[in-house]
């Protein structure tokens, strides 16, 4: 056998993705990538001519595509008109009406069709599990499709994809932060949603 065959250590396989946007983790069971061929040993340079093949090459394993999520829907929450009373009548904590419910769907790229995601709500200002809006007497609590309370100082909650997307139910409810009436006026505040795929 010629000296040179036992140079050889391994061998490279490289993937090529041809559409990125429905790339998704992939699994290879025993893929035949190659074989190995005995030939005589060519000094020239030039392809190796003759010989047989000696054994297929098989590939197993999970090529890992990282994950890219964006929000696909809209992103500005209209909550329902109220009055001043109301904040007063609910009280320090209170909810005021049934708020707003929207959807909010998470579109992701890569790692794997259906797995699931993880959503962490944040926001600059916040008293308790709330958020803090413009106007210091008003507050915004979020809600998780089964009614649950989202804390705003990162809260979680799961979701399952189904072809890479995830449609969250979210409400909204403005909430009597102080118990005070508020004054009269429009008021905003900022929510950040950051997600994971696990």
């Amino acid at each position: 056998m010629p000296s040179a065959l036992w140079q050889w250590h391994y061998v490279g396989v490289r993937l090529n993705i041809t559409d990125s946007s429905v790339a998704r983790n992939i699994t290879l069971n025993s893929k035949r990538v190659g074989y190995i061929y005995l030939a005589d040993q060519n000094m020239s340079g030039k392809a190796l001519s003759g010989g047989q093949e000696i054994t297929d090459v098989n590939v197993s394993g999970t090529v890992t595509i990282p994950a890219s999520c964006k929000l696909a829907s809209n992103s500005v929450v209209v909550l329902p008109d109220t009055y001043a009373v109301d904040f007063g009548k609910a009280g320090a904590g209170g909810e005021v009406g049934t708020g707003t419910k929207q959807t909010m769907t998470i579109s992701c790229l890569g790692g794997s069709d259906e797995a699931n995601i993880d959503l962490h709500v944040t926001s600059s200002k916040t008293s308790g599990t709330d958020i803090v809006t413009s106007n210091p007497d008003i507050g915004v609590r979020v809600l998780n499709p089964r009614g649950e309370t989202i804390s705003a100082n990162n809260g979680e909650y799961t979701a399952s994809q189904y072809q890479g997307a995830s449609h969250i139910d979210f409400t909204y409810v403005p909430v009597a932060l102080t118990g005070k009436n508020p004054e009269a006026g429009d008021y905003s505040a900022i929510e950040t949603i950051t997600v994971t795929q696990p």
